[in-house]
């Protein structure tokens, strides 16, 4: 149970949905070619007590702030041998939670898992027939299946593609989509590589193709709304706390990234009070950013993570 009730909400929980993104140390198990924050390579890791305090004071602060749910990312959460110790302070402040995970390596967090299920989980994936030539590890199709099946049984599973080029990526896509409904998926997003926006046109064409097939078998069916030429910030924006670092982030997307306006990033120690200024403190340069550059990357023309809603009938 929560030692404090969560915030009656906040203009910064209001802005982001109640949602925010937090960001384990880098370090993952697989070495994705179109991954945005190129995290160092380590099958395994253990959080130290430095990251333990962040996250507390992250957990505290959120819920202060009248945040609802955290989406736990990387790197690769899994890897972690104490994972449930980064987690458990937002579960004890009543937070909702969602795992961002490759599932190349979930077995000793399904305990875990089954007995504090999250909302839902987000797979990373591209070729299903191939893993390998995605994740740039050595990777059983199988046992990988076997793994997205295991997070089913848990909670809802969501899939994530990242496309670079789309033309030639469609009927892999369309191939692994298969797969991913046989296993109890339900839900599709796609997005669109960020370096590679002038292949937009082509990406929205595969993305509404692909749609148009599959768009009964699955509950949602999601991708990069191309035509969304403005910066999101203003409107919406997931505060993202990166543990590693100690640092609040404007937008997930921005994560690591040196080239950020002043004011798009703050940081803070292990404190609560200097975390919840911190996450405010972006949000409020968010809200008040009113120009149509991306600060999350230089010759951006839309915003990477503005997603199509509509359901074709």
């Amino acid at each position: 149970m929560a030692t404090t009730s969560p915030g009656t909400g906040t203009a910064a929980a209001a802005h982001s949905n109640e949602t925010a993104f937090v960001f384990v140390p880098n370090l993952c198990n697989a070495a994705c070619a179109f991954c945005y924050v190129r995290p160092s390579l380590s099958r395994e890791a253990h959080a130290s007590k430095l990251v333990l305090r962040r996250a507390r004071a992250a957990a505290e602060a959120l819920a202060g702030l009248g945040f609802r749910e955290v989406r736990f990312t990387g790197g690769e959460p899994t890897i972690f041998a104490n994972l449930p110790e980064i987690i458990e302070p937002f579960l004890e402040f009543d937070l909702q939670y969602r795992v961002l995970t490759n599932a190349i390596d979930v077995e000793a967090q399904l305990p875990f898992f089954s007995r504090h299920p999250p909302e839902r989980f987000t797979i990373s994936v591209h070729d299903t027939a191939d893993p390998s030539s995605t994740f740039g590890v050595s990777m059983s199709r199988e046992q990988w299946a076997e793994n997205r099946r295991k997070l089913v049984s848990i909670s809802e599973v969501e899939a994530t593609f990242v496309l670079a080029d789309a033309a030639h990526e469609e009927s892999i896509v369309h191939h692994a989509i298969g797969e991913l409904a046989n296993d109890g998926i339900r839900h599709i997003k796609l997005i669109l590589e960020n370096s590679h926006q002038q292949n937009s046109q082509i990406f929205s064409k595969v993305a509404n193709n692909l749609r148009k097939e599959w768009n009964d078998t699955f509950e949602t069916f999601r991708f990069t709304a191309t035509e969304a030429v403005t910066c999101k910030l203003p409107d919406r924006a997931f505060p993202s706390i990166e543990l590693g670092r100690g640092a609040v982030y404007a937008c997930c997307v921005q994560v690591g990234d040196r080239h950020l306006p002043s004011g798009h990033f703050s940081r803070f120690a292990t404190d609560v009070d200097a975390a919840r200024k911190a996450i405010d403190s972006v949000i409020t340069s968010a809200r008040s950013y009113r120009t149509s550059f991306l600060p999350c990357s230089e010759g951006s023309r839309f915003c990477p993570i503005a997603l199509d809603q509509r359901r074709d009938n």
